[in-house]
């Protein structure tokens, strides 16, 4: 994956196309409402707290707002054959891509059981030799047909132009979609209100069913750390007394106590060691989730070395929905903050009717759905430094400590 100059942008050119709409196309006026989001307060990443006092509520990630260029800069895949340009915080409000990838995409959503399809549109676009076309992605539906919870309802009328969105916009063309990480995650796991739950999948093997990357890391590092300590890779890299002991010629395992302990042990490892860990058990830079699988993204502010920017996120959830080579492209969302709402509720209610309001306001951010989500690319090349792992450490709002697994139902 590049992240192109200017002058590499020129390559990007646009055929005429007839006169006709296409679904969340750039221009497209409801497109243009849907980001006036300053009214339901988005937040940057770096902006995006906790409601007042809710330290322990789940609070989502994702990139920190930064300004495009005119025209915008593109990420573009090794090959050519698809691209993002970055218009939008976190990634494009586009992907561009052969029809070969796009049909790989959905067919592949669509074996994972995922309630999001991808179709082709008539928007084209030429990319050093290649017509790659604009992708709108779908909300599929059947896959989600059985469920009967009130959110499920909620979101297929507002995708079939049955109610608005709740930035009050009624556009059947373009998906809408939650605001939440986590639930556009599972939605395109085909988890969200289906009975289905994700799972952390490693090359040691796959974590319990939990919607909790922090269930994730506490179960799996402990089993890792020792699987590590039992292969070839670790060799150079152990310590006597943190990951084992040692009497003449015998030595043996240190079983970690917690999930918290096991960490401590991986971060003893060093650079080199932490590297060969990763690679061994598949997170990290090394996580690289299926066509409807997810990365996901946890905070480990227990380990070693731990600094925040300020302003620390729990977790991060992205949704794998195409591949291009050894580029992967995610559909992500933002959340919405109920913090402005609930401090003018606090300045006029209190009691019970207070508490009752500050519920209802948390519940919708939490369900809010609108237009806002975003595509984006990340390379799967641990040397290059353009992994989900690598951008979202980088953004500050994991602090400097965390951890990246694939997921999958």
């Amino acid at each position: 994956m590049v992240q192109p100059s200017k002058k590499r942008n020129k390559a990007m050119k646009s055929r005429p196309q007839p006169d006709r709409r296409t679904p969340g196309r750039a221009g497209h006026a409801l497109q243009a409402k849907a980001d006036q989001s300053a009214s339901v307060h988005r937040l940057s990443a770096l902006q995006r707290m906790a409601d007042s006092g809710a330290q322990n509520a789940p609070v989502l990630q994702a990139f920190a707002e930064t300004a495009a260029d005119d025209p915008p800069q593109w990420r573009l895949s090794d090959s050519r054959k698809s691209g993002v340009p970055q218009d939008k915080s976190g990634g494009g409000s586009a992907l561009y891509a052969t029809p070969e990838i796009i049909k790989d995409g959905d067919d592949k959503l669509l074996a994972a059981s995922s309630a999001i399809g991808l179709t082709q549109t008539a928007d084209l676009m030429e990319l050093e030799g290649n017509d790659i076309y604009r992708v709108a992605p779908y909300l599929r539906e059947k896959a989600i047909a059985d469920v009967d919870h009130d959110r499920t309802k909620k979101l297929k009328e507002i995708n079939t132009g049955e109610k608005p969105d709740d930035m009050g916009v009624t556009d059947d063309d373009m998906l809408a979609m939650w605001t939440d990480c986590g639930k556009v995650a599972r939605t395109i796991m085909g988890a969200q209100d289906t009975g289905r739950t994700p799972k952390a999948t490693t090359n040691i093997g796959d974590s319990k069913a939990s919607n909790s990357p922090e269930a994730y890391s506490n179960e799996m590092f402990p089993k890792a750390i020792k699987a590590f300590y039992g292969s070839d890779v670790s060799e150079g890299h152990l310590t006597k007394g943190v990951h084992y002991r040692s009497i003449g010629p015998f030595s043996w395992f240190i079983k970690p106590r917690s999930g918290k302990s096991a960490r401590r042990m991986y971060y003893a490892l060093g650079e080199e060691g932490r590297t060969a860990f990763d690679k061994h058990v598949g997170i990290n830079r090394y996580a690289n989730p299926e066509i409807g699988g997810a990365y996901t993204m946890v905070t480990q502010k227990d380990m070693p070395g731990f600094a925040s920017s300020g302003k620390t996120w729990n977790f991060h959830w992205g949704g794998v929905v195409a591949k291009d080579g050894a580029d992967n492209v995610t559909l992500e969302s933002y959340a919405v903050s109920a913090a402005n709402n609930i401090r003018e509720a606090k300045e006029t209610m209190s009691g019970k009717e207070l508490a009752a309001e500050i519920k209802r306001l948390r519940e919708w951010a939490a369900d809010f759905v609108d237009r806002s989500w975003a595509f984006q690319m990340y390379g799967t090349k641990a040397e290059d430094g353009q992994t989900f792992h690598d951008e979202h450490l980088a953004s500050g709002t994991h602090g400097n400590r965390a951890t990246t697994f694939s997921a999958k139902p």
